[in-house]
């Protein structure tokens, strides 16, 4: 596998000399210079008697700095200012007294900037037309430093007293309610004086302030807590939903963790730019406008709409208690917030939008994903030292998140939901307003570590999973009634050579399910583990529900027994959707890893064709078969990507009639499934030629050209719509699609022509894709969307990695520091499937600074997809040939 250079980064922590005890920031933007004046007086506690103070600060002029006394009017001054690696010492004229009689006060000037972090501005556009901007914070994880100067550190939690001074016309928010406002006594008589309450001590990655022309919806939950969510100006009844579900999941939460909610207000609002998803700063929780707004008139045809909104609404509420109240000790312990939140946002899910089905969306995304790429060489532990700012980023991952949302999903049915959520309440209890490690969680785990039924407990167990890299698989072979199960890593590159591999061992929590129904648990603490089963048993399938964190491989008799009775009219009923789908995808894993071939899988797919009905199952099988249909275009074999499309036409048809289409109405609702499931078949179907899905997919394209609003197409059906029209269609047709793209005003629309305008093979449309991502239409967040949608094909990846290439300057200069250059690198780089690319991107960033862990994990995407496409080629073209016969 190609190699790229690493780099030492060198960085030390901030020095414990000098405590933080209140900030008092007064913060003033300026839309007209796109700048912002600040003023931080810090009441400070000094330990140990000295000269020079650390802290963290970037980007940040900073005008003039004095110490002085709360009792006197003495000030002691700085005699030098020293800018280091986003650190400044202040060197004062002497020694600082010790004690905590004295503040820092700190005068500055900041740039309202436009890369989507720090204090930085939006544009949105005004119900008249006019362009406007706005003003908001995104400090996680390190980039409060770029609107105040501070100690940014999550453990360090401090109070705020947050004073903005704006333009009257506008609304100032904050962490906090308002606790008085005041003109401002200056020479421009249109600002005043904002001034907010006291904040509980809170880590400097959660504090936030937000000014612009706002209106909200308002509601009280069950406890009493005030609710808003904020907008820019014509979009407050699009947060009604949100509205609704923040109203009902605090109260839930409260009385789950056994505490209330803390702070006297939440307020939620949408900002048009944001870096990521939302962020959830206490008292003040920022959104991606798509993950918090829907157009009312969509009602039930929104469903998906709605369980996004939901799911990301819950999450970042979770983390009102796990990360705010109780924080971090420092960016190694990242999975235990964002793990945890991720877990019980489909908890809470569960209990509002269970006919949605949370938890086997779940399986078939985050639970799914984590295995994908914790099968990685280049996977990291869940647990893993950060020590520069700029390594941060690379650990905001699937593992971080969905890893450690599956393992605390395993914890949880390990030792049972009612002692996990006991032992959670002492948790919370203990640690409020305090900040934790992993192993504080663990303490509190002890106290029921005797539900658990083995000689390890809790730690011992989990710590297999958190603080060693990747995954285990379990192989499944049966002799008569016997059957043995063995353990090791599963990697899709395999590591014969590597003795730390071979020498991995984990404490897996196994269940398995029998022909007779019965479910039984062990911990599998050895390499290799016997069961016995009773007379008669038919068959055993492991993992029941997909709860475990692993991979299971079964021997091929036992994988051909299990695929016959999973539609058996006796046994059948067993085998639960997440079984289904986690069956599915271990299959498929073992083909990308060459474990078994891809004969097994297309086997296995028309075995579920005539049966299937659940729509996360299916979406395991398109999405797999999309992987495979991506690989088999850097095929050489002549003719085989226009044969495989035949092939996928020829197996789904048949899915596709027991799904029709009915365009929606009142008296004939799409359900929920139905019409995701036909959004996904439309998609693949359309993108493989399937004739009567796109002529029906260009009629309902033109009829949302003619009218936007068009209701009688199901709100979950259009990206498949778009898609299978844009794939199968021409320059107008692309011309058509921008054009709808600027007229609707539905966000979440705008994103899915986003999303699909790229899907044509055309190498002149590609082209033009490309251009518009970066185009003034396209707000930098959503360039990645248009690429992705570009790289369905080696034509249209190697396009992809070239744009990347010749425009490289400009996505450094917008993404350089952010989550999304990661994303970006990782779309244009990783579908290749041959090592003469994979030199080429060893090349292109070998000297050039870009996201280390985005790049190797490519190089190693690449290597396994040749090896993959080397093995199956040729085994594919002559099953499907014989198919199509």
């Amino acid at each position: 596998m190609a190699n790229i250079k690493e780099t030492s980064l060198k960085y030390q922590r901030l020095p414990a000399d000098v405590i933080p005890d209140v900030y008092k920031l007064t913060i003033t933007p300026d839309f007209d210079n796109f700048t912002f004046n600040g003023r931080a007086e810090i009441s400070v506690e000094v330990v140990n008697e000295l000269s020079s103070v650390v802290l963290n600060s970037v980007d940040l002029d900073i005008l003039s700095v004095y110490w002085t006394n709360h009792n006197s009017d003495e000030k002691l001054f700085t005699s030098d200012i020293r800018y280091m690696n986003e650190v400044i010492v202040l060197v004062f004229e002497r020694p600082l007294p010790i004690g905590k009689s004295g503040v820092i006060v700190i005068e500055y000037v900041g740039k309202l900037n436009d890369k989507l972090n720090g204090f930085y501005r939006s544009k949105y556009t005004r119900i008249s037309g006019e362009t406007a901007y706005m003003a908001s914070t995104h400090f996680e994880p390190t980039s409060a430093r770029k609107a105040f100067p501070c100690w940014d550190e999550p453990a360090i939690k401090t109070s705020y007293i947050i004073t903005m001074i704006v333009p009257k016309h506008m609304v100032a928010l904050s962490c906090m309610p308002i606790s008085n406002e005041e003109e401002h006594v200056s020479e421009n008589s249109q600002l005043k004086m904002v001034h907010f309450m006291k904040t509980p001590p809170i880590s400097s990655y959660i504090v936030a302030f937000a000014v612009g022309e706002f209106e909200y919806l308002e509601k009280f939950d069950s406890n009493g807590l005030q609710i808003r969510v904020y907008t820019c100006p014509g979009l407050k009844t699009h947060g009604q939903f949100a509205l609704f579900m923040a109203s009902e999941t605090m109260p839930f939460y409260a009385d789950y963790f056994g505490i209330k909610y803390p702070l006297p207000k939440l307020d939620l609002i949408a900002i048009p730019d944001f870096a990521i998803g939302a962020m959830e700063n206490w008292g003040l929780v920022m959104f991606r406008e798509r993950y918090l707004l829907i157009n009312p008139e969509l009602g039930v045809k929104a469903s998906a709409q709605q369980f996004n909104v939901g799911s990301v609404v819950a999450h970042e509420l979770a983390h009102m208690w796990f990360g705010n109240m109780i924080g971090i000790k420092w960016w190694s312990q990242l999975w235990l917030k964002e793990g945890f939140a991720n877990w019980i946002q489909n908890l809470s899910l569960d209990h509002f939008m269970s006919k949605l089905k949370p938890w086997e969306v779940f399986v078939s995304t985050m639970y799914s994903s984590a295995l994908q790429l914790d099968a990685l060489t280049s996977t990291h532990p869940i647990e893993v030292e950060v020590n520069h700012p700029s390594e941060i980023d690379d650990i905001f991952d699937q593992i971080s998140y969905n890893k450690g949302a599956s393992i605390i999903r395993m914890l949880n049915d390990l030792v049972g939901p009612e002692s996990f959520r006991k032992a959670l309440n002492g948790y919370v209890l203990k640690n409020k307003f305090g900040s934790t490690t992993t192993e504080d969680l663990w303490d509190s785990l002890e106290t029921i570590e005797s539900s658990v039924g083995h000689e390890h407990g809790v730690r011992d167990i989990m710590d297999t999973f958190t603080k060693q890299p990747g995954l285990p698989m379990v192989t499944v072979d049966r002799d008569g009634d016997i059957v043995r199960l063995k353990q090791k890593r599963f990697l899709y590159l395999e590591a014969k050579d590597d003795e730390n591999v071979q020498r991995q061992l984990w404490f897996i929590p196994i269940t398995y399910r029998t022909s007779d129904g019965a479910v039984n648990k062990i911990v599998m603490s050895h390499k290799e583990t016997v069961i016995s089963l009773p007379k008669d048993t038919k068959w055993l399938k492991l993992n029941v529900d997909s709860i475990g964190y692993y991979r299971t491989l079964y021997s091929d008799e036992i994988h051909s027994d299990l695929t016959k009775s999973i539609f058996d009219p006796i046994y059948g009923s067993y085998f639960t959707t997440c079984d289904r789908a986690g069956f599915v995808n271990d299959t498929f894993a073992f083909v990308r890893a060459g474990m078994k071939n891809a004969l097994v899988f297309l086997r296995l797919v028309e075995e579920f064709q005539s049966h299937e009905d659940a729509f996360v199952v299916w979406e395991a099988i398109l999405d797999n078969l999309s992987e495979l249909r991506g690989l088999l275009a850097h095929a050489k074999t002549p003719g085989i990507s226009s044969q495989f499309d035949q092939y996928i036409r020829s197996v789904l048809r048949n899915v596709q009639e027991r799904f029709p289409l009915v365009l929606y109405s009142e008296e004939s609702q799409f359900a929920h499934e139905h019409s995701m499931l036909l959004s996904k078949l439309y998609s693949m179907l359309g993108a493989c030629g399937h004739e009567s899905t796109v002529l029906e997919s260009k009629k309902m394209f033109r009829l949302l050209h003619t009218n936007p609003n068009e209701t009688m197409i199901d709100d979950n059906m259009k990206t498949g719509v778009f898609m299978a029209a844009l794939s199968n269609g021409d320059s107008d047709d692309l011309d058509a699609a921008v054009e709808l793209y600027k007229k609707t005003s539905d966000n979440q629309d705008k994103l899915k022509i986003l999303s699909c305008l790229g899907s044509n093979d055309s190498a002149d449309l590609i082209q033009r894709t490309l251009n518009f991502s970066l185009s003034d239409d396209v707000r930098s967040q959503n360039t990645p969307y248009v690429i992705q949608g570009c790289c369905h094909g080696n034509r249209g990846q190697l396009m992809a990695f070239n744009f990347l290439k010749e425009n490289w300057d400009e996505f450094v200069k917008r993404y350089e520091g952010n989550h999304i250059f990661s994303h970006v690198i990782d779309i244009c780089c990783k579908n290749f499937a041959s090592q003469s690319m994979a030199n080429e991107i060893v090349n292109f960033f070998q000297d050039r600074k870009a996201p280390q862990q985005s790049v190797k994990q490519s190089l190693e995407n690449i290597t396994i997809r040749e090896a993959w496409l080397t093995r199956d080629e040729k085994l594919i073209a002559k099953y499907i040939a014989n198919y199509l016969l």
